[in-house]
């Protein structure tokens, strides 16, 4: 599954909502309110913690497989 990424764009910080239609980010054009698919891990998980970015679309991570050493402390 694709994860879209959409700029919610920079409104509050230009009165009147004069603000930048698009914006470049990596070499990728984002329009304000448009969605762009992307499946870059980076820019999934930048965008998800930044309030000027929705994610949506997203798979849930598959639980990390654990190789020899430590058990995780649930499994004691």
């Amino acid at each position: 599954m694709t994860t879209t990424i959409t700029w919610n764009g920079e409104d509050e910080f230009h009165p009147g909502g004069n603000g930048p239609r698009f914006m470049k980010w990596k070499g990728v054009a984002f329009e304000l309110g448009k969605g762009v698919e992307t499946d870059d891990p980076y820019m999934i998980g930048k965008a998800k913690n930044n309030r000027f970015f929705t994610v949506s679309g997203e798979e849930p991570a598959p639980e990390a497989k654990r190789g020899p050493g430590r058990p995780r402390k649930d499994e004691d």
